[in-house]
C-alpha cells in the first residue's frame, strides 16, 4: 500500500499546473420526446406519451431498455416515481382517467376524483383531492390516505421523506397559511400564521425545513420564506413568483434580485456558504416554477438562453423543451434529464462524477458506489478520488484548476486511505472507454460521531500534471 507520506508529497506535484481539459460527457437519447416532463429516481426515467384518444402511455427506462405502459386514456398530465420501478401518473380521458400507479406489472387505478397537479419523490406521492379538496397521500397498495380533512381548500402538495406540505385557505383569498404533515407522527401543524400568497410549490426537505412566497402577488411585496424549527426569516425580499427556489439535502436554491437592479441571481445557500451562480449584473429572470435543486445540483430555466445546470463544479446550457407540469425531479446524483428541442427527445446528460446513493447510515455502515466517466479521450490516465466534510466551496486550489472540495482533516485521510477497503478503487487509471468505479465502505459505527453531516466527494486526473476535476457527489450521514 502507498504510504501517507508519499501520497502528501505526490499530491503538489500530480496537482501541478496544466491546461484545463473538458472531458467529453455521456448523453443518452432515451426515446421520443412526450407531452410530460421526463423525471428520474433510483437510475431510472419515466415519461409520458400519446396525446390522441386511447393512445395515452407511460414510458419507463430502467437502465437499459424502454417499456411502454398503455394506459388507454387520452393523454398523460404527469408521471412521478413511488419506488424502484413504481410510477404514479395522472391519465386524461378513457376508462382508467385519474389517478393510477404501476407497481411493475400492473396498473392500478386508485381514483378518478382528485385534482391536479401532484408531486412524488421517488417513495410516495401527494395530490389534493376533490369535493372534499383534502390531501391524498400514496406510497404503497391499492390505495391512498387522506391527510388534512379540516380544510377549505387544498393545492399543490410537496413530499420529501416524511414530512408533505401544502396551502390552506382559512378564510378568503388570498388568506393561506402553509400547512405540514408529519408521515412520521401523524401531526399536522400550520406553519405560517399569516396570509400568504397562493402559491403553487410550497416545498419541504427531508429534515421539515419549509419554504413558501408570502406577500400578495406582486413581486414589489413578495417575499421567500424559510421556516427551521418554528423560526422563519425571509431568504429573499422581493422575489418572483412560481417555483423559483428549492430545498435538498442541507442547502437552498433561490432567485434573488441582484443589487437592487433589474437583473436576478440564481443564489446557492449552504450552510453559511452563499454562492452566486449566475453572471455579474444578473439574469432577466427564469421562467415561473423554474429552479430545482437535488444532490448539490442546481437547474434553472433561463428566459431566452436555455436550461442552465450547475453540477456542483460547473454551469452548462443545455437545449430544453420543457412542459409546465412538475411533478417529480429530473435531477438525480450526477444526472439530468430533460426533452431536447420542441418535439424532440428525452435525453440524460450523465456528470463526469455519478454515485449510487445518496445517504449513508451512521450506525449500519454501509456502501456508496461512484462511476467516473472520463471519457474515451481520457483512457488510461490515472485519476485520485478525495473526500471532505466541509463542503465544495470555495474549494482547493491545485495550479491551473480548483478541486471543488474543502481541504479538511477527511480530505488528507481520503488520500492516505486511497484503495484501502475503506476507499476502495479511489486511486487508479481509467479503463478503455475512460471509465472507473470506485466506493466508500464505513463500517458499523464509524460515522456515529458525525451523523447529521455531510461528505462530498470529487476525482481529480492527472499524467504528468492534474488538468481536470471532476464535479462532486454530496452524500448524507444519517443517525
Amino acid at each position: 500500500m502507498v504510504s501517507k507520506r508519499l501520497l502528501l508529497l505526490a499530491l503538489p506535484l500530480a496537482f501541478s499546473a496544466g491546461a484545463p481539459a473538458a472531458l467529453a460527457q455521456r448523453v443518452r437519447t432515451l426515446g421520443p420526446a412526450g407531452n410530460v416532463l421526463p423525471v428520474t429516481a433510483h437510475r431510472q426515467v419515466a415519461w409520458g406519451t400519446g396525446v390522441n384518444p386511447g393512445t395515452a402511455e407511460v414510458q419507463l427506462w430502467n437502465g437499459s431498455i424502454v417499456t411502454s405502459i398503455p394506459t388507454g386514456g387520452n393523454g398523460i398530465d404527469g408521471v412521478g416515481f413511488v419506488g424502484s420501478g413504481r410510477l404514479f401518473f395522472f391519465v386524461q380521458g378513457g376508462p382508467v382517467y385519474g389517478y393510477n400507479v404501476y407497481d411493475g406489472s400492473t396498473t392500478i387505478r386508485l381514483s378518478s376524483t382528485a385534482l391536479f397537479p401532484f408531486f412524488a419523490d421517488g417513495s410516495a406521492a401527494v395530490f389534493p383531492t376533490a369535493g372534499s379538496a383534502d390531501i391524498g397521500l400514496y406510497a404503497s397498495g391499492t390505495s391512498f390516505a387522506t391527510i388534512s380533512p379540516d380544510s377549505l381548500l387544498d393545492y399543490a402538495p410537496h413530499v420529501s421523506g416524511r414530512y408533505v406540505v401544502w396551502h390552506k385557505r382559512i378564510s378568503t383569498l388570498p388568506d393561506f397559511q402553509v400547512w405540514r404533515y408529519d408521515r412520521l407522527t401523524g401531526t399536522t401543524m400550520a406553519i405560517s400564521t399569516f396570509p400568504s400568497l397562493y402559491s403553487r410549490y410550497a416545498q419541504v426537505d427531508e429534515d421539515g425545513r419549509v419554504a413558501w412566497h408570502s406577500g400578495q402577488d406582486s413581486s414589489a411585496s413578495r417575499s421567500l420564506m424559510l421556516w427551521v424549527g418554528g423560526t422563519s426569516r425571509i431568504l429573499a425580499s422581493p422575489t418572483m413568483g412560481g417555483g423559483t427556489y428549492a430545498l435538498h439535502h442541507g442547502q437552498l436554491a433561490y432567485l434573488r434580485r441582484n443589487g437592487g437592479g433589474p437583473g436576478w441571481d440564481v443564489v446557492l445557500e449552504d450552510g453559511s456558504s452563499l454562492r452566486n451562480l449566475t453572471p455579474p449584473g444578473g439574469i432577466l429572470g427564469v421562467e415561473s416554477n423554474s429552479i430545482w435543486l437535488r444532490n448539490g445540483m442546481v437547474a434553472w430555466i433561463e428566459g431566452g438562453v436555455g436550461m442552465r445546470v450547475f453540477d456542483g463544479s460547473q454551469t452548462i446550457t443545455l437545449p430544453y423543451s420543457l412542459p409546465h407540469h412538475r411533478c417529480g425531479e429530473f435531477l438525480d446524483r450526477g444526472w439530468v434529464v430533460y426533452n431536447s428541442g420542441a418535439g424532440g427527445s428525452v435525453t440524460l446528460r450523465e456528470s463526469p462524477l455519478t454515485w449510487e446513493q445518496d445517504v449513508i447510515d451512521a450506525s449500519a455502515g454501509g456502501t456508496i458506489t461512484f462511476g467516473l466517466h472520463g471519457g474515451a479521450g481520457n483512457a488510461g490516465r490515472p485519476y485520485l478520488l478525495l473526500a471532505s466534510i466541509s463542503g465544495t466551496f470555495p474549494g482547493t486550489s491545485l495550479g491551473a484548476v480548483t478541486l471543488p472540495l474543502n481541504a479538511d482533516a477527511v480530505f488528507f485521510a481520503s488520500l492516505s486511505l486511497a484503495n484501502t477497503p475503506l476507499l476502495s478503487g479511489t486511486l487508479g487509471s481509467l479503463n478503455g472507454a475512460g471509465e472507473a468505479t470506485a466506493s466508500f465502505n464505513p463500517t458499523p459505527g464509524l460515522l456515529s460521531g458525525v451523523a447529521g453531516a455531510y461528505l462530498s466527494f470529487a476525482y481529480g486526473l492527472y499524467a504528468p500534471t492534474l488538468n481536470y476535476v471532476s464535479n462532486p457527489a454530496r452524500v448524507k450521514i444519517v443517525p
